[in-house]
């Protein structure tokens, strides 16, 4: 509690408060209170459907349950600070990486930077300082001194999370942004993280941002020229991986602290890999409202405990009867069975990446 008096009045102002330990080390990745664990986490824009950026907290707090219920534990800001998030965060106990947008050592700038730091440094789910998102100077001389000074302005207000920054590219400079960070966000390349290790082993590592996978919420063939891409988890960004192919790259390296995926609702733009008419994304887990793709049940197998099974299938619908589809199984068991009218179809072991897929007479 602050309090302040002027002219023989009181004023109060309340800020929660909170503790735990954080370490981001260079083999293990990332610690919480004593205890490794990954950060499982969504990027997600500011946006929401219907109401735009002017979000109210009830929906803040909507989305965030959201992304708890399949196992998140981690959020990124990408790339607007908000303070309300904070608040809901330290509340749900969800780490978060807060970032800044603009990639300047000018000096307003520096002071928004600070005003950042200042909003954020009491908040104790805040764990990283990103001051970077895919630069075009990032693997240059020139953009690890603004990196430098931008990391400066965030130690002198705050000493105690990590900085770092999200690299696409340009991470294998010695002379770039990379080497003079606390620690490095990788951008999508998977493929790279062994790399970035062996030549840097000393510099901590986490995908800032993975995925970039296409779906469409209740389709389950994909028509391009329609605009419609299936929920089997086969289709992706050029510089991207599907949702399965992105956390096996996470989970099978200790050395990756966690994942940011991109991202955990669609929001308008970017409507990638189509144009007009398609206006907003396909990436989003959810839709722009709210509403579950079966990606959803892919991290739920990967990230929760509790016995779940999921089935990814057209069956429902009316059309294609006695036509051979497809039926993707998303569990965290062991072992599944599939019974069409309680007859046994088949069964097999639940590989805990790809899961399993049997292919089935429509009845």
């Amino acid at each position: 509690t602050s309090i302040f008096e002027q002219d023989q009045e009181t004023d109060y102002l309340y800020n929660r408060i909170g503790f735990r330990t954080i370490a981001w080390e260079t083999d293990t990745g990332f610690w919480l209170n004593g205890k490794q664990i990954k950060l499982k986490g969504f990027c997600n824009h500011q946006d929401h459907a219907g109401v735009g950026v002017a979000v109210p907290y009830s929906l803040k707090e909507f989305r965030l349950a959201k992304l708890k219920e399949i196992g998140a534990n981690a959020y990124r800001l990408s790339h607007n600070p908000d303070p309300e998030i904070l608040d809901l965060c330290d509340q749900m106990g969800i780490l978060v990486m807060e970032e800044n947008r603009t990639f300047s050592s000018a000096a307003d700038n520096l002071a928004d930077v600070k005003d950042i730091i200042r909003r954020a440094r009491n908040h104790p789910s805040v764990i990283l300082y990103s001051i970077f998102n895919e630069e075009p100077l990032q693997g240059t001389y020139k953009g690890r001194r603004i990196a430098g000074k931008l990391k400066a302005v965030v130690k002198e207000m705050d000493q105690t999370r990590p900085v770092l920054g999200a690299l696409n590219g340009g991470y294998l400079e010695e002379d770039g942004a990379s080497t003079i960070l606390d620690g490095v966000g990788i951008n999508y390349n998977p493929k790279r993280y062994d790399d970035f290790h062996e030549k840097f082993p000393q510099i901590p590592l986490l995908g800032s941002e993975t995925a970039s996978a296409f779906m469409v919420r209740g389709e389950y063939e994909t028509q391009m020229e329609k605009h419609l891409i299936d929920n089997y988890d086969i289709e992706c960004a050029p510089w991207g991986n599907t949702t399965r192919d992105a956390w096996r790259y996470i989970a099978e390296r200790p050395f990756v602290a966690g994942t940011f995926v991109w991202t955990g609702f669609d929001y308008r733009g970017e409507p990638t890999p189509f144009e007009w008419p398609s206006v907003a994304t396909f990436f989003g887990v959810y839709d722009s409202c709210g509403f579950e793709k079966d990606a959803c049940y892919l991290y739920r197998a990967f990230w929760t405990d509790e016995p779940m099974i999921h089935l990814v299938s057209p069956w429902c619908y009316q059309d294609g009867i006695g036509e051979q589809i497809k039926v993707m199984i998303d569990s965290n068991c062991d072992h599944v069975q599939l019974f069409v009218n309680q007859t046994l179809i088949g069964e097999k072991d639940i590989d805990k990446y790809e899961q399993a897929e049997f292919i089935i007479t429509k009845e």
